[in-house]
């Protein structure tokens, strides 16, 4: 005969036995679990078993059904689930079919009954009655809004007291798979609160299930841990927590009384207490990752926000000059980078590419766009500009980092660019008179050799003419058919645009990629600088 113990949102509680084949529960009155809640619907869900497995089904609910706070639509059911419908919490108990082992079991080291001790009556477990008052109380006090550590030590004090252990703790695993100490509670003086079998604790968990020792202490044949034996241990019971599929630790209580056996009932109290431990710290987990979430949402948007000021808030006026940039990082914080600015009568322009995306690219964007503007006042040559600015970075940048980086000067008065470039994508220049070519000349990436030396060219812009720096996030835009955007592309969509004022150019290539991307993810940042002489 199946029970459910039913703790309602107002603290009542309800014990249902039934050895009915299907049992309903929703708000309707003919249900044979009645809730009476808004949240809860008329026909919420069933339970029946299925195959001999006992099975939990949703009954597309309006707000669905949980089982150890995971929703459903169909779950096989343990001794000590916890469904949640609603405010209500309905904790599931199959019939009993005896889970302590018995001493001609195989491979049961510590998990053996021993005779129990002569010399006196063997106490019983506290009345199921009782036990199941205990868990009520559990359940109220974990949906009071406690820090975590002093709800579990309450919990564990309330163990103690109700079922005659004198001492309760519980361990979690940490990310190597070590049982760490979590909270505690002793009766014994000068013990240590979190001393336990590990070979237990292991079997638990493979298990997934409770571990029982009816033992007198130092009985041959039973390989009890030393820190067990030392402190003369009489029964134990090491149950799992669970967390979904995952097993999460190890709940432990033990007693050195003579008098003490644990036993069935017990068992059944703690699978269902291990049930109720594992949700509250489960629910506590995802509390602490969605604060340290908004923390950290928080702080990107201040990163975000202090990058977007490194760009020029507005692009200088050059005269006979139409300008048109625009930055697109994959995420909220890229690598890619441009400036524009003036030195005397001249202008510095810059595009640039960290590689890698994200906070770190972001970074060293912020450093080299220092370093830029910084030794651009000194050195006006672009080929010693960037063997200046690879000698400084070199040391900041870290092992498997880089920079390409394109660099030039702009003076409006003779119209002549002088250029250098460390590694980036070659710029696009589009004739007025006809013909398109690449400033095809490259060097070394910034941050990689620390005596990189670089070239400087020089070119003229005649009136009409369009010059295009982009970034390879651009060129290298992946379609649906996983084909790249590519350098021909874009230089059939300027050659075809190059009439148009930098703006409408500078829409036009987005656009082309947007369209050529279709629904595909952005996989890297994207930059772009439009210069075109008037």
């Amino acid at each position: 005969m199946a029970s459910f113990l039913i703790i309602r949102a107002s603290g009542e509680q309800d014990l249902l036995f039934s050895e009915e084949p299907t049992i309903r529960i929703g708000r309707l009155p003919q249900n044979e679990i009645r809730l009476d809640d808004p949240s809860v619907s008329r026909r919420h869900a069933t339970f029946a078993h299925f195959g001999g497995h006992p099975i939990l089904t949703d009954q597309e609910s309006r707000n669905g059904t949980f089982v150890n706070g995971t929703r459903i639509s169909s779950a096989a059911l343990s001794r000590g689930d916890i469904i949640g419908i609603g405010a209500a919490r309905i904790i599931y108990d199959p019939p009993l079919k005896g889970t302590v082992h018995s001493a001609g079991e195989e491979d049961a080291a510590e998990t053996l009954i021993a005779p129990p001790p002569s010399g006196g009556p063997v106490q019983a477990a506290s009345p199921p009655t009782e036990l199941l008052e205990t868990i009520a109380d559990i359940a109220r006090r974990s949906g009071t809004d406690r820090p975590l550590e002093e709800l579990l030590n309450s919990i564990l004090t309330l163990c103690v007291e109700k079922t005659g252990a004198e001492r309760a703790s519980i361990m979690l695993l940490n990310d190597a798979g070590q049982l760490v100490p979590c909270a505690c509670h002793s009766t014994i003086p000068s013990s240590d609160p979190f001393a336990m079998s590990t070979t237990m604790a292991r079997r638990a968990m493979a298990d997934n299930r409770p571990h029982v020792i009816r033992v007198a202490a130092g009985s041959a044949g039973l390989d009890l841990s030393d820190s067990l034996c030392g402190l003369k241990t009489r029964s134990a019971i090491c149950a799992p927590l669970a967390s979904g599929e995952s097993t999460i630790g190890v709940f432990f209580l033990d007693t050195t009384r003579h008098e003490r056996h644990f036993g069935e009932v017990d068992l059944l109290f703690f699978s269902t207490l291990c049930a109720l431990i594992s949700e509250k710290i489960s629910h506590y987990r995802l509390s602490e990752i969605a604060i340290e979430k908004r923390r950290l949402d928080a702080e990107l948007r201040t990163a975000t926000d202090i990058q977007a000021h490194l760009f020029p808030a507005e692009i200088p006026a050059i005269a006979g000059y139409d300008l048109s940039v625009h930055v697109h990082p994959c995420r909220e914080m890229g690598g890619d980078y441009f400036d524009v600015f003036a030195v005397g009568g001249t202008f510095v322009v810059t595009i640039a590419d960290v590689v890698g995306k994200g906070i770190g690219a972001a970074m060293l964007m912020s450093n080299l766009q220092a370093m830029v503007r910084s030794l651009a006042q000194q050195f006006s040559e672009p080929s010693l500009l960037l063997e200046k600015i690879n000698a400084d970075l070199i040391s900041r940048v870290g092992e498997g980092r880089f920079i390409t980086c394109f660099l030039m000067t702009l003076n409006p008065r003779n119209h002549r660019i002088r250029y250098a470039n460390a590694g980036h994508n070659q710029p696009l220049l589009h004739r007025s008179s006809g013909g398109m070519l690449s400033l095809e000349v490259s060097g070394i990436p910034l941050g990689i050799l620390d005596d990189s030396r670089y070239e400087a060219y020089e070119t003229k812009l005649e009136d009409g003419d369009v010059l295009l720096l982009y970034s390879d996030g651009i060129t290298e835009c992946r379609g649906a058919t996983d084909e790249l955007f590519g350098e021909e592309r874009l230089k059939a969509l300027l050659d075809g645009a190059s009439s148009s004022d930098t703006e409408d150019i500078r829409n036009a290539v987005f656009d082309a990629v947007d369209a050529f991307r279709q629904d595909e993810p952005y996989a890297d940042d994207m930059a772009l600088v439009v210069i075109k002489r008037r």
